[in-house]
């Protein structure tokens, strides 16, 4: 039953509504660019009906999160004819509580389950119970637990509360007719990410690659039959970023091929990705749409040790090129990649996850997938001479054991500190810059290799 109330008070409430205002935007079409950091651009074209003189426009189901002081209404066809004198943001939306409010002090009337009824004026309450007096000086007071209660009676609808969130303007037009009208604006509470899926080939030297939009709308309204659009870069905001991360494990990939369904072109310092046909987000929901599917693009599986910083432990990674030749090129948004590869019985196994940030074409993609399970390094400080005060030789003795059944390439990276050159060494090296040597060694099946140098620093 009280539910019963409260849908006939929000009827009663959009009968008010109604009848108060003079002029309603009929919905046209809305487009929405949304940005990777909880901010969406809403641009929203209804058709208004002007009377020549004054005007009150109410404009429903915008974003309960819209910033107001990012508004901006024009009158597409007669831009100059019609001028806003005042423009009001009206958020204070009905329910239970906001209804409770507006009658502390005053009479209302409660039944309970158990069918007994109480008037008096409200005092207070919580989520609890409600405090009523029959007299507010005398008594009797009663507290009824909102458990127990079936109905409450408002003698009759409070001022100022609303259904939806609603703008508001007091116009003054210069014309009589009805044409297009924009409201442009900026809101919180959406946001895109993408996610991808890799699969990578029984030798490890192909990879399929499907690409997701996420996008989850929180901010407080539908945009139906939207024209969608994402911008893929870092903007300069003022306030601070919200993460929102939905998961989504898409496996189903191989022999996959479809047109795409974003076209993406350079806009300012980012990308824009748009929609080649309309979507629907209503508010509340995570909406997932492919963004790129590509097969066979080489790759690379690597081993890299870096025994000052981890010990044995020798790292796993897959590379690849987002390049045209290789089957990419295009700009690849941030997101988290999930790799996947198939067993002996050709059930796919998830084998590692990394992320990316915005990647522009042409450039290399390293995912860290984990730690080799048969591949063991060791470092170790065999020597130490001062030479003066302020120079040293250290010299090293690294080893890469090979438990797996096929030779392998290993990429070891040695950290160094001052002014440093290597004075003696078993193996070809590559000063990556003033911090790194490299060496890359081959190492045979079930075999071991040792490299030994000795560098001298200087400070």
């Amino acid at each position: 039953m009280l539910r019963k109330i409260l849908t006939l008070i929000v009827f009663c409430l959009l009968v008010n509504e109604f009848c108060s205002c003079r002029v309603f935007a009929q919905e046209e079409g809305v487009e929405i660019t949304i940005y990777n950091q909880d901010l969406g651009l809403v641009k929203d074209k209804r058709f208004i009906e002007f009377k020549k003189g004054k005007n009150v426009i109410k404009w429903l189901d915008v974003a309960s999160l819209i910033d107001p002081t990012s508004v901006k209404f024009k009158a597409l066809k007669y831009e100059n004819e019609v001028r806003i004198q005042e423009q009001n943001y009206e958020y204070d939306l009905v329910g239970t509580s906001k209804l409770l409010e507006k009658y502390i002090d005053k009479t209302i009337g409660v039944i309970t389950k158990d069918n007994q009824a109480y008037d008096g004026s409200l005092l207070s309450f919580d989520e609890e119970q409600l405090i009523l007096a029959k007299d507010k000086t005398k008594g009797p007071v009663v507290m009824v637990s909102r458990e127990n209660v079936r109905d409450i009676k408002f003698p009759e609808l409070p001022e100022g509360l609303i259904t939806k969130p609603t703008l508001l303007w007091n116009i003054i037009s210069d014309v009589s007719d009805k044409h297009l009208c924009e409201l442009t604006y900026l809101t919180k509470g959406i946001n895109w990410h993408a996610d991808y899926v890799v699969v990578v080939d029984a030798k490890d030297v192909n990879l399929d690659l499907v690409g997701w939009v996420t996008i989850d709308n929180q901010s407080g309204t539908n945009y139906k039959n939207a024209r969608l659009k994402l911008i893929a870069g870092d903007i300069h905001l003022l306030k601070p970023k919200k993460d929102v991360r939905v998961e989504r494990y898409t496996l189903a990939m191989k022999g996959v091929t479809q047109d795409q369904e974003f076209k993406e072109e350079p806009l300012f310092e980012y990308h824009l990705y748009t929609l080649t046909r309309s979507t629907t987000l209503k508010d509340r929901q995570t909406k997932q749409i492919n963004l790129l599917t590509n097969n066979n693009i080489p790759c690379q599986k690597t081993f890299t040790y870096n025994g000052a910083r981890y010990g044995k432990k020798v790292e796993v990674s897959l590379e690849f090129v987002n390049s045209e030749k290789n089957g990419l090129g295009i700009p690849l948004p941030k997101g988290k990649i999930r790799v996947y590869k198939a067993d002996k019985e050709n059930a796919l196994q998830f084998i590692g996850e990394n992320e990316i940030d915005h990647t522009p074409k042409d450039e290399e993609i390293k995912l860290y997938l984990g730690d080799a399970f048969d591949v063991v390094g060791e470092r170790k400080l065999v020597d130490r001479q001062k030479i003066t005060q302020r120079i040293r030789e250290d010299s090293y003795e690294i080893e890469i054991r090979n438990h797996k059944d096929e030779d392998i390439e290993v990429l070891v990276v040695e950290p160094q500190q001052g002014d440093w050159k290597v004075v003696n060494t078993t193996h070809d090296y590559k000063k990556k810059d003033a911090n790194r040597l490299e060496f890359k060694i081959k190492v045979k099946k079930g075999a071991k290799e040792v490299i030994r140098y000795t560098v001298r620093c200087e400070w």
